[in-house]
């Protein structure tokens, strides 16, 4: 719906001097700004009111002007960025009028990756990890590049890197078909899953999408891949592009062996297959879905012919993302973490790295699903993926935008997950959520995840135990 609306008008981005976002408060928006202000574009845009990200915006040189009535689009911009709560801005209906290009945020990343030679960052999950780590990657061999995703990186401090380097990273989004705008140097491919099924309706569809994802890099580029991933294989199955090939299975050109997990640190030996060499490795995180990361960043490095000990440092000293395993913080013992893993697999992996870095603490987990649709066709997997947990607090849905926003209720949620657990309890108002928080044992771990507003429940619940 939201891509329909769109203006449609071929534009020639070597050639755009003035952009203007509409929406520019957004995150994403917000990020695109910052990178094509530090680019050398002209950048300015509109917001219905204002944030920190204006507030930054403005500090940075980028005018942002507030208002819910009034256009301030001039009919010199060459191309107009919408976000999708902003498409009934009055900026819109003048964009329209003056014949100005309008384009997604995610279509203006496409057009950027035209421009720069893009490492796009492709999977069901483990995309801004893998985008952050390989940014910090360039960044330490001096190619300074620039990063945009989708959310906050520890080490920037916000979801963008502005680099002048020919280098630009950011993450290829399946969801909708959106990595299609993405012309790439460099694709990875961590992972597909059996995602996004309201939109995609069947596996096939997107194993086609990643097909035609892979056919968008550009001649004399590389599709670095997981190699233990059946529906990658599938995908990448007649795709005429160099291929460099990750994992643990034997045959691929960079490869894990002797992994071993102690006290939270996951310490391995990559098998390179050409010059047949070994190098130790070590990160912070447990989980096999880390070491997939950390294997497809050390495939980076080794295609970019940076050195190993680079590639060491960062992943030894992890520069993690907001919302992607972090702590939020620990009061009377207890430790809060906060993680957007809301895909079944993810979710499981997520809470079975946890148990095992944590054996000694109860683990409690508040969980809200995102988009009553995509529930609801995963109720059975999600109903499967808390075994690791000891209690599971279920939020309500938070419904996407197409669905109206607002949240919806998850009893049918609960009712499948009692089946396989046996402490389910509905938070289904914030009273609830803190009345059941009150009898978290001692010595436990909470771990919020999912929607993005169940983050703010593990940061009040540490705030009610400092005032204690």
């Amino acid at each position: 719906m939201y891509v329909k609306r769109m203006h449609k008008k071929q534009v020639d981005f070597s050639k755009v001097s003035h952009i203007y976002c509409i929406g520019i408060g957004d995150e994403l928006c917000a990020a695109i700004a910052e990178c094509l202000h530090h680019w050398g574009k002209k950048v300015s845009g509109s917001e219905v009111r204002g944030n920190e990200r204006t507030t930054r915006l403005v500090q940075e040189g980028i005018p942002c002007y507030i208002s819910t009535q009034q256009p301030f689009l001039s009919v010199n911009v060459d191309m107009a960025v919408v976000s999708p709560r902003a498409l009934l801005h009055p900026d819109v209906r003048y964009a329209k009028y003056w014949g100005i290009p309008l384009v997604s945020p995610f279509e203006c990343i496409g057009y950027m990756s035209t421009v720069r030679r893009t490492i796009a960052v492709a999977g069901c999950h483990g995309k801004t990890t893998v985008a952050a780590y390989i940014g910090t990657l360039l960044e330490k061999a001096g190619y300074d590049p620039s990063v945009v995703v989708k959310t906050d990186v520890d080490v920037w401090k916000r979801n963008v890197r502005k680099g002048l380097g020919d280098y630009f990273i950011t993450e290829a989004d399946e969801n909708r078909r959106h990595f299609l705008s993405l012309t790439p140097s460099c694709a990875l491919f961590l992972n597909i899953e059996p995602d996004h099924l309201d939109y995609f309706g069947e596996m096939q569809n997107i194993i086609n999408a990643y097909h035609a994802f892979a056919q968008n890099v550009k001649s004399g580029g590389i599709v670095i891949a997981n190699g233990d991933d059946e529906y990658i294989a599938a995908a990448l199955r007649n795709v005429k592009k160099r291929i460099l090939w990750f994992g643990r299975r034997e045959g691929v050109d960079v490869r894990a062996l002797n992994v071993q997990t102690l006290q939270g640190r996951t310490s391995f030996v990559v098998h390179i297959r050409k010059g047949e060499r070994d190098e130790e490795y070590q990160m912070e995180l447990p989980g096999e879905y880390q070491l997939t990361n950390a294997l497809a960043v050390i495939a980076v490095a080794h295609s970019f012919g940076i050195s190993f000990d680079i590639a060491r440092h960062v992943l030894s000293s992890y520069h993690g993302a907001k919302r992607h395993v972090s702590i939020v913080g620990m009061v009377n013992d207890i430790i809060v973490m906060d993680d957007a893993a809301d895909f079944p697999s993810t979710i499981k992996t997520v809470l079975k790295g946890v148990k095992e870095q944590y054996p000694e603490r109860p683990l409690w987990c508040i969980f809200q699903s995102y988009g009553r649709k995509r529930t609801d066709l995963m109720q059975d997997e999600l109903a499967q993926a808390f075994t690791h947990a000891d209690h599971v607090i279920l939020r309500p849905v938070k419904m996407t935008d197409e669905e109206g926003g607002g949240v919806s209720s998850s009893t049918a949620l609960i009712k499948a997950l009692n089946a396989y657990h046996p402490f389910v309890t509905n938070g289904q108002n914030d009273i609830m959520v803190v009345k059941i928080l009150a009898q978290i044992p001692p010595h436990a771990f909470l771990i919020t995840m999912g929607a993005e507003p169940v983050r703010s429940v593990g940061e009040q619940f540490l705030k009610r135990q400092q005032k204690q």
